[in-house]
């Protein structure tokens, strides 16, 4: 009788599964937004929305770049998650650099 109402073990490990991926999406977005956050409090003169983003992945990936056309080598995965995201109160970062890291 109640073998009907409880979920198999494959739905589970799904359900499991995409608990797991929502939590490292999260997390690795959250950081990302903190890296945004860190180049937006930079206040860089001339730089575009575009080039903050390039800057921000540089930033995240622990890759050192003096100047805006230097690449960034890794593309943050998620960058289109983060779009999504980043207008959401949950992922707005209003901190300052210090809350940052």
């Amino acid at each position: 009788m109640f073998s009907i109402l409880k979920p198999s073990t494959t739905e589970m490990r799904v359900m499991d599964f995409l608990k797991k991926s929502i939590k490292l999406m999260n997390k690795e977005c959250v950081k990302f937004t903190r890296s945004v956050a860190a180049i937006c409090c930079s206040k860089p003169t001339g730089v575009v929305d575009e080039n903050i983003v390039r800057m921000s992945k540089a930033l995240y990936n622990n890759i050192k770049i003096t100047s805006v056309a230097d690449k960034c080598n890794r593309p943050f995965k998620l960058l289109l998650h983060w779009k999504l995201l980043k207008d959401h109160p949950e992922f707005s970062y209003t901190g300052t650099i210090e809350d940052t890291y």
